[in-house]
């Protein structure tokens, strides 16, 4: 008689319990039509400037030749994709906008097609699962550093450095990253850290 009430007082109390429990999964953004941005930042007056790159999914290209700091556009198709420019004096930084939805890797464009300028600087990529053909020859880059997650990327210095690189530190998850023309980059300090990958140097 009390194992039977016993069992119906749990029985009862397992079922308010799963009544009364909800799960919040993130909602599927859906693609918009396609938007083009211009993508333009001056020098800034100073001779610490730091560049700043903050790029999720989608597909990165970035290479010299811009007479600014930095000169391109931006094409996506999800509004949230949106990039944001921040100028702190010379600490710039071109982020995407936030995405909190499931991304419709089918449909979904976010291209970052950027040059960027001789001028002396500090250059910080942070991304996500993109693909990257990073070009940085010809530039002044006074250090690197590279920050992804699951990505394809290339990186290159077809040209010489313009100055001497105190450090070029790359650290990245499982992925398939390609390096040439190292001796180009003109570093000091090289440091790489890499996961479960396939990478080429």
């Amino acid at each position: 008689m009390n194992d039977k009430f016993i069992s119906g007082i749990l029985v009862l109390a397992l079922g308010s319990m799963a009544c009364g429990f909800s799960v919040d999964l993130p909602t599927q953004r859906e693609a918009g039509p396609d938007v083009e941005e211009t993508i333009s930042v001056e020098v800034p007056d100073s001779d610490e400037t730091r560049l700043s790159l903050s790029f999720g999914a989608g597909e990165l290209k970035l290479s010299s030749g811009s007479k600014n700091l930095v000169d391109g556009t931006a094409l996506y198709n999800v509004a949230d994709f949106k990039p944001e420019i921040i100028e702190d004096g010379a600490d710039i930084t071109i982020k995407q906008g936030d995405f909190d939805g499931i991304p419709l890797f089918d449909n979904m464009k976010n291209l970052w097609d950027l040059q960027l300028g001789k001028a002396p600087m500090d250059l910080v990529i942070e991304a996500g699962a993109y693909e990257g053909t990073l070009d940085l020859g010809g530039l002044s880059l006074k250090s690197l550093t590279v920050n992804d997650g699951a990505a394809d990327v290339e990186l290159s210095f077809t040209q010489p450095n313009l100055v001497e690189m105190s450090q070029f530190t790359y650290t990245t998850g499982a992925s398939e990253v390609k390096m040439e023309g190292l001796a180009n980059a003109n570093f000091k300090t090289f440091v790489f850290n890499g996961g479960a990958g396939d990478y080429t140097l």
